[in-house]
């Protein structure tokens, strides 16, 4: 989802989301266990909250914060 945050102190708009890992591949058998899997384009991405601005004059997009979701123990969900 996004979500909009209001304006910073130059008048750009701000925004915070969660985006995913993209879309996943055809299932395929990418282990050989004879079972379909669907892989990830991207496997190594850690799932994220962006925060970013958008000046609506330029078009520019500047983001502004990443924070990485981790479990307690430190590894990524």
């Amino acid at each position: 989802g996004l979500w909009f945050e209001g304006e910073d102190e130059e008048g750009n708009l701000k925004f915070v989301t969660v985006p995913d890992r993209g879309p996943n591949g055809a299932p395929t058998d990418v282990d050989d266990d004879g079972e379909n899997e669907r892989p990830f384009a991207l496997p190594d991405y850690q799932a994220r909250i962006v925060r970013f601005t958008l000046d609506e004059n330029s078009r520019d997009i500047e983001i502004t914060e990443q924070i990485l979701l981790t479990r307690e123990d430190g590894t990524t969900p």
